[in-house]
């Protein structure tokens, strides 16, 4: 059960990065 919280915590870091990374490019754009 941890193995499944931990990747979808994993899964749900990476949106939030791809979430900054696209504003700062939209910004900037």
């Amino acid at each position: 059960l941890w193995v499944v919280g931990w990747r979808i915590d994993e899964r749900v870091k990476v949106t939030e990065d791809t979430k900054q990374v696209l504003c700062l490019k939209f910004k900037r754009g």
